[in-house]
């Protein structure tokens, strides 16, 4: 690489210049401490900076001008300009023959005069104009903007005749050039009053985070990048756009190059350096312990005379081989050329020094931990750190939970899992006592539901070029098991928002993903609504409270066993094993939507558990055979309307089919008749062709009616005889095929239909009146039953102040988790069917929770009986956002992610349990955790 190459051609220079027992080496290759590679980066200041003052002298910035320029920067900026003009003038027209190279000769024979020769040639008339171009550049520097005292460092004047065979001119005639300016206060400040550089990094300031990445370095990289630019544009004048002008030269332009000159700033170490200062002390000084690899500040004088020995032999050659004085190409202009480009090596050497450490720092962290780390690893780790930090009670734990009744088997698996199908870890907090909730399935209904309530903390993390973790939420039932699933958000103390429902049963395995939405950092929203009106502000507060009370996300789990033992009046337990009878009751209440009033017991108190059981049974078993006597009924209804149908349309084919024989017997009839009107004109044609001749001879007169009468007979029928062949053809019945049943005259009446089924009669006992329900009137949603009863509201704002307290770099934001829209559900359609999975849109989820919530609603009796069974989880999340890259993170911004992440979990583990950090964690971390 480039790199490289400087190094080893720095390498076999210092060898000639330095002793031979002297051997710097490439810093990588040396062993040294942290501390050293700051001391790198100021040797490569310090040498890039004595390096310049050999091209600034060139130009004319010697030591005393340079000094001047210094005091003028202690007040004010101080500007280095390039600027000059070009003129073109007419000078004169010159016109000129010019004969041809190539002559034509012929040969002529004349009796008189014998052989003769004649050459012929071209010759031409040119027309020449000449035009007097002239430069006038100069390179100054001046104090602020005060260009009228400014300080000329470097001017000429030069000319050149330009010949054209047009009378255009080849150039503009006045053309003033661009201002190229670049400012140098940085690098003046960066010497003492003896003109020695003083380039330093302040490792005490808070954005002092490497040996690359300091506002040092930074400044020393934004001088360099402009003054390379400056450079740049400045020699691109000289090479592009005024040496050119001159063509007729004879000059080797090749020979303007910096190839050679030795470049003095070199990432470079010495292993035995510190020895060599200790000895080189006893010549005076005091000897000096310190163990470093830094080159001394008498070698970097050393490099300095190389770099001025090299590059005054350059100049040398350059003022050998172009003239002194001349037109636009002269040892001035090309001195100036090579001072810029070694300027330009010095400004990139720096470049390249600086980001050598930085990329020497990610080799050595790479080979240290075996790998490029990566977020996954990262995670990976603060698993296995949060199990060492926390005590148990207290360590995060995977958000999988087995939905059951207490001695009983699981009805099904509750999980937040990442995209590898893990479960997160959360920290998660069970609530103690007694805490109701209700929410609203309809306008009318709301249900409220007790039992366990958990806490749980997601805390999730990104880095730059990394989407960060994505989750789902996955509810998976077991055989014969079901269960109720509801989703949304916490509203008030007391209140939950359903937004999404659905039933889980037998073997059913549901995938929601989960959408994660950052708002701003409690500092960034306090930083931009800092200059904001007083009515945008409570704007955005009024807006950034509903923000913070959607991140309280919630999931209820609501058992159906239980509930319906507690609707049908049934005692615990009673349907564990009944798997039949509760199918047929869900499939009754879903299906049919049959009020729990004709299925609950309706018996003694007193009897035996099995014989309420059979009771519910045998009420089941009635409504099912009045629903399937229904069923019958329909169906027979249903058979009958479809052969009453089929008689009216074998009805309809036989009439159409009478019709059809009609319209072909007076098709018949037709065709007959006018056969015989042929045949009787044919007749009567014979008949007077015969009688003719006797009529004529007895002298009768003609007959002139037969004609007329025969063809009256011919003539078509009269319209009164239509009716009449439509009325015989009535008046006889249709003939009917033989398969042609006989076309009821009314529709048939439907069959009678048996009694339904009557209900088992009750069990003969004493009757016991049912207890009462007192139905519930509508409380205050921001109310709160108690006054030891948790307010999940209060949660969010607590976390938002101790994130702007404790949360030093503002890099933790609040997230919103809210279901997506694409979810999987797969489900077995039998019991022996494999498991066919299906997509679930927007359409049909709302299908699913219009029948979970009708399910609900006959449960709760419309809201009347509370739901005992029902756990709820609110889920709290927060990302902690880096700038950078993991690798950059650590690298560039000297920044342990484990330290930042540590912090975050210590902030909203003790908001969430309200408990200081110390009763958190380990005793054996607290020191560290304190530091």
């Amino acid at each position: 690489s480039r790199f490289r190459s400087q190094v080893d051609n720095a390498l076999r220079t210092l060898r000639t210049v330095l002793e031979n027992t002297r051997e710097p080496l490439l810093a990588e290759n040396v062993a040294h401490s942290y501390q050293d590679k700051y001391m790198l980066a100021e040797f490569l200041g310090n040498a890039s900076l004595s390096a310049q003052l050999a091209c600034l002298d060139i130009i004319g910035a010697n030591i005393s001008v340079l000094a001047k320029l210094k005091e003028w920067a202690r007040t004010n900026a101080v500007t280095f300009r390039f600027r000059g003009e070009e003129k073109c003038d007419f000078v004169r027209e010159e016109t000129r023959k010019e004969e041809s190279k190539t002559q034509h000769v012929s040969e002529r024979e004349s009796s008189l005069f014998g052989k003769s020769t004649r050459t012929d040639k071209i010759i031409t008339t040119i027309t020449e104009y000449f035009w007097n171009f002239t430069v006038n550049y100069e390179l100054v520097a001046f104090q602020g903007t005060n260009v009228s005292e400014a300080i000329p460092l470097r001017s000429r004047t030069g000319t050149y005749e330009i010949k054209t065979t047009s009378k255009n001119t080849p150039k503009p005639k006045v053309s003033v050039l661009n201002d190229l300016d670049v400012e140098v206060s940085w690098y003046l400040q960066q010497f003492n009053d003896s003109f020695r550089p003083s380039f330093s990094i302040n490792r005490a300031s808070k954005t002092c985070y490497t040996p690359r990445r300091n506002d040092d370095v930074e400044a020393a990289l934004n001088f360099y990048t402009k003054y390379f630019h400056w450079s740049t544009n400045v020699e691109n004048y000289f090479r592009k756009r005024l040496f050119p002008v001159q063509t007729r030269h004879a000059l080797d332009m090749s020979a303007i190059s910096n190839s050679g000159v030795f470049v003095p700033v070199v990432p470079l170490f010495e292993a035995n350096a510190a020895k060599r200062i200790a000895a080189s002390s006893t010549a005076g000084g005091p000897e000096s312990d310190e163990q470093t690899v830094i080159i001394p500040t008498s070698d970097i004088d050393r490099f300095m005379d190389e770099q001025k020995r090299s590059l005054g032999e350059r100049l040398r050659r350059l003022e050998n081989s172009f003239p002194s004085q001349g037109n636009l190409i002269t040892q001035a202009e090309v001195t100036m050329v090579l001072s810029l480009m070694h300027s330009r090596s010095i400004c990139q050497y720096f470049l390249d020094g600086v980001n050598y450490i930085e990329s020497m720092l990610r080799k050595q962290l790479i080979a240290a931990v075996g790998k490029e780390v990566q977020p996954v690893d990262l995670i990976e780790y603060m698993a296995y750190h949060n199990r060492r930090l926390f005590k148990p009670e207290f360590a995060p734990e995977l958000f999988c939970y087995s939905i059951r009744r207490p001695d009983h088997y699981p009805e099904g698996v509750l999980s937040i899992e990442a995209q590898n199908g893990y479960p997160v870890p959360v920290f998660a907090h069970r609530i103690e006592g007694e805490h109701p909730m209700k929410f609203s399935i309809n306008a009318a209904t709301t249900v409220t539901f007790k039992g366990a309530r958990y806490v749980h903390a997601w805390i999730d993390h990104t880095f730059s070029g990394h989407t960060g973790t994505s989750l789902r939420l996955s509810a998976r039932a077991r055989q014969f098991s079901s269960f109720i699933l509801v989703i949304g958000n916490v509203i008030s103390a007391n209140s939950f928002n359903p937004k999404h429902a659905i039933i889980i049963q037998n073997k059913d395995d549901l995938l929601i993903p989960l959408l994660l939405e950052q708002i701003p950092t409690p500092k960034a929203f306090r930083d931009a609504i800092e200059s904001l009106s007083p009515e945008q502000q409570r704007f955005a507060k009024a807006f950034r409270s509903m923000q913070l009370e959607s991140t309280l996300f919630g999931i209820c789990v609501i058992q159906i066993k239980p509930q319906l033992e507690k609707l049908l009046n049934l005692p615990n337990d009673s349907l564990t094993k009944e798997i039949q009878l509760t199918q047929d009751l869900l499939e009754l209440f879903i299906s049919y939507q049959v009020p729990s009033d004709l299925l609950s017991y309706d018996g003694d108190e007193n009897l035996a558990v099995s014989t309420k059981v059979q009771r519910v049974r045998a009420l089941v078993e009635a409504m099912q055979a009045m629903i399937r006597q229904s069923k019958e009924r329909e169906l027979e209804e249903a058979r009958q309307k479809a052969e009453y149908e089929r008689q009216l349309r074998l009805k309809e084919e036989a009439e159409k089919q009478a019709r059809e024989r009609e319209r072909i017997q007076l098709l018949n009839m037709e065709m007959e008749r006018k056969e015989m009107c042929r045949e009787r004109k044919s007749s009567a044609v014979k008949y007077k062709k015969s009688s003719a001749p006797r009529m004529m001879s007895k002298g009768a007169m003609p007959q002139r009616c037969a004609a007329p009468v025969a063809m009256n007979l011919c003539a078509a029928p009269s319209m009164s005889a239509v009716p009449l062949v439509k009325q015989r053809s009535a008046s006889k019945p249709a003939p009917v095929s033989s398969n042609t049943q006989a076309v009821p005259a009314s529709k048939p009446k439907p069959a009678a239909v048996s009694k339904p089924v009557e209900a088992p009669k009750p069990v003969e006992a004493k009757p016991v009146e049912a207890p009462k329900v007192e139905a519930k009137q509508p409380e205050d949603r921001s109310e709160v039953q108690n006054e030891n009863q948790l307010d999940f509201t209060k949660l969010p704002g607590k976390l938002d102040q101790n994130f702007e307290a404790l949360d030093l770099d503002a890099a933790l934001h609040s997230t919103i988790i809210t279901a997506g829209l694409n979810w999987t559900k797969k489900y077995q359609k039998a019991l022996l069917s494999p498991m066919t999975s299906v997509a679930m849109d927007t359409d049909k989820q709302k299908e699913e929770r219009n029948t979970a919530f009708d399910l609900l609603d006959a449960l709760s009796r419309s809201g009347v009986l509370d739901v005992n069974e029902a756990e709820f989880h609110v889920v709290l999340a927060a990302t902690h956002c880096f700038d950078q890259t993991l690798m950059d993170t650590l690298i560039k911004k000297n920044m342990n992610p484990i330290e930042k992440l540590e912090r975050s979990m210590l902030i909203i583990a003790s908001t969430i349990t309200e408990l200081p950090v110390e009763e958190l964690i380990n005793p054996a971390f607290l020191p560290m955790v304190q530091h």
